[in-house]
């Protein structure tokens, strides 16, 4: 029997199966984030490490072998991790535009991901092939869960100049998070954290409880953050000539849970490419790993086989929001 592990991590979890080559799931583990620009890589390397021995002792310590390693990122950064624990052969960049499309049942489309980050992929026969974005906070995150931390933060930077009216997004920062000064705001950013980026990327959760209450500026923000991102996704279609009705998916948990982001980006995109399908995963994006093992062996991924996968994988099914 041959074994297979699937990664899949962020800038706040990384998630593992372990499975077999008739892609049963033996064992799953979870653990902290492994981006590197929200932990350093020694903080990444035991997260690895800890999903890993979660899944081996579930697994009973019977698993001797890995035959491939798919993870969601550069592959490299788990070699060292792993190798601590068991043999692997052979250690495959799974690509997170490849998995999240192949959850939505897509095999060649494009991939809009909004996280902790963001990126545009374009994606065919189930790998990656082109990227636009996904440059990291400091360059360019445009529409990212961090971006639409630095708004919020900029809004109450605004506030503090009494630039800018209070309201729902002002109250949950200052009363939930602590933001109640110029000085508080100052701190928490530059002295108290050292990752800032996963800081400024925890206040999406603030803009997205605000625009649920109807305050308009929260609002505005996951708007302008889909245009952006639909923006980037029509830049991807223009320059590289694809099809005006290749599929789209919407990936990321900050897609996820922001319904005022995923329309902007839907309205945005549509007012120039109406006939395109836009897709949300219906798998948690490990799965994605186990789907890219059967192309590999020679399977296709379609939705004809959905019920298949949602009873095999169902304590992984993602609840639409």
């Amino acid at each position: 029997m041959k074994y297979y592990i699937a990664f899949d991590g962020g800038g706040s979890k990384l998630q593992g199966v372990l499975f077999d080559e008739t892609y049963t799931i033996l064992a799953s583990g979870r653990s902290g984030g492994v981006n590197g620009t929200v932990h350093s890589a020694a903080e990444a390397e035991r997260h690895m490490e800890d999903c890993l021995c979660q899944m081996l002792e579930q697994a009973g310590n019977q698993v001797e072998e890995i035959e491939i390693l798919f993870a969601s990122q550069d592959s490299e950064r788990y070699e060292r991790a792993i190798r601590r624990h068991i043999r692997c052969k052979h250690f495959l960049s799974s690509g997170e535009g490849s998995i999240g499309a192949l959850v939505c049942g897509i095999d060649t489309g494009i991939c809009v991901l909004s996280g902790t980050g963001s990126d545009v992929f374009y994606v065919r026969d189930g790998m990656e092939k082109d990227v636009i974005g996904g440059w990291g906070y400091l360059l360019s995150d445009d529409g990212s869960g961090v971006w639409i931390g630095q708004q919020a933060l900029r809004f109450m930077m605004r506030v503090f100049e009494k630039l800018e009216q209070p309201g729902a997004l002002y109250s949950i920062l200052s009363e939930e998070y602590g933001i109640e000064s110029r000085a508080h705001l100052y701190d928490i950013i530059y002295y108290r954290q050292k990752a800032p980026a996963f800081q400024i990327g925890s206040y999406c959760k603030a803009v997205e409880k605000a625009a649920g209450q109807g305050d308009r500026r929260a609002i505005s923000i996951l708007q302008e953050a889909g245009v952006r991102l639909a923006e980037e996704c029509m830049e991807m279609i223009r320059t590289r000539n694809l099809p005006r009705d290749i599929p789209v998916c919407l990936t990321g948990s900050v897609f996820r849970y922001c319904r005022d982001m995923r329309d902007g980006f839907e309205g945005c995109l549509k007012r120039f490419y109406p006939d395109i399908s836009v897709y949300r995963p219906m798998f948690e994006p490990v799965i994605g790993g186990i789907f890219l093992c059967m192309i590999m062996h020679g399977q296709r991924i379609n939705t004809g086989d959905w019920a298949v996968y949602q009873k095999k994988y169902k304590d992984f099914l993602i609840k639409k929001s």
